[in-house]
Parts: C-alpha cells; sequence; structure tokens
C-alpha cells in the first residue's frame, strides 16, 4: 500500500502534519516509499522454556533419602542413641535386633514344602535338650550393642508398666489443701454439709 497523492497534497497544504501521517503508517505498517514495513525481532526467538522435571525429581529423591535416615518422627530414645546415620533402615533394626517387616517375622501360612526329604539324625542326645539348644543359639547369635537396646527397651516397658500401676498421683494447691483441713475439721464426715448450695 503506498500514500496516496491526497495525502501527500493535504500535507504540502498544511492541513495534515507530517506526524499524524507517520502514525497512520505506522499504524497501517507502511512505508513511506511504498511496501510494507520490514518487522525487525531483538534478541532470540521467545518461546517456552522446557522445565527439567528429572532434577526436581533426583532432588527431591535425595531429600526424601536424607530426611528418612535422620528419623526425625523417632520418639524412642534408645533408638535414637543406636540409630547409624549412614546405615538404612533396615539395617539399623536388625542391627538392634528388631524386626523390619513382621509379616516376615511370622508366615501368615505355615506350611511344610512338599519339596523337603525327610532325614534321619544319629544321636539326638548329642546336641542336648531344646533348651540348652536354645540357650547356646542365643549367646552365640547375639551382639552386645543389640542387647543393650533391647535390654534398654524392656526396662522403660517395665517402668512404664510400674508408673501405671501406681496410679495417677494429684498435686494440689497448699491453700487447696487448707481448705480440705478446714472443712473435715468443721464438718467431720458429714460431707453433704460440707457442700455449698
Amino acid at each position: 500500500m503506498k500514500i496516496d497523492a491526497r495525502v501527500k497534497a493535504a500535507v504540502e497544504r498544511g492541513q495534515i502534519g507530517w506526524g499524524i501521517v507517520l502514525l497512520l503508517l505506522i499504524e497501517l505498517k507502511v512505508d513511506y516509499e511504498g511496501g510494507t514495513m520490514r518487522s525487525v525481532k531483538h534478541g532470540r526467538k521467545k518461546g517456552r522454556r522446557r522445565i527439567n522435571y528429572s532434577k526436581n525429581l533426583t532432588a527431591a529423591k535425595k531429600k526424601a533419602i536424607k530426611k528418612r535416615k535422620t528419623m526425625d518422627g523417632i520418639t524412642c530414645k534408645q533408638m535414637r542413641i543406636a540409630w547409624d546415620k549412614n546405615a538404612t533402615i533396615k539395617q539399623n533394626m536388625k542391627a538392634m535386633g528388631l524386626a523390619y517387616d513382621s509379616n516376615k517375622l511370622f508366615s501368615l501360612h505355615p506350611s511344610i514344602s512338599k519339596h523337603t526329604e525327610e532325614m534321619e539324625i544319629d544321636d539326638p542326645k548329642q546336641y542336648g535338650s531344646l533348651k540348652s539348644q536354645i540357650q547356646k543359639a542365643k549367646s552365640t547369635s547375639g551382639k552386645p550393642e543389640v542387647k543393650k537396646v533391647i535390654a534398654a527397651l524392656e526396662k522403660e516397658v517395665e517402668d512404664e508398666e510400674i508408673r501405671q500401676k501406681k496410679g495417677r498421683t494429684y498435686r494440689l494447691l497448699a491453700k487447696d489443701i487448707e481448705f480440705c483441713i478446714y472443712m473435715i475439721e468443721k464438718h467431720g464426715d458429714n460431707y453433704e454439709a460440707g457442700i455449698f448450695r
């Protein structure tokens, strides 16, 4: 689209200023010489940036693993003391002598495998009684650190049981005790007279 001769004549007569003509040209994207105006883009082409989700995901995983290893949720004092931050949860539980998965500890469907074969024992008395075998197994398998953790946990449970057997102790203010003594001296065992109505 070219500038019309009428527009040029109007500008020369002073009816229209060049400023208005330039504004019209810019609005219509028309060059003074003719043809369309050339658009110039500065900088790179603008587009949506891709978000690297894998980086955020790995950072979140690392943070979760670190939080899990610190075990802020454990309130048991003995477990906090024996906890190793460099070991996994399963390794820590095994080192303390505790079960990580109780379902694996006691199987829900105990059954004898059909593929096992019977075998004969030469002399069952040679191994001793069942109690002595259990004691030998406990003495050889247990670590001293494991025994400390379990003993501390058992002691904590016993202390809690003793505390519960004693019952709750109530602490009264000195003024409340004085008031109770006054009411007993005044009314004796007649509790109905001591009640305020």
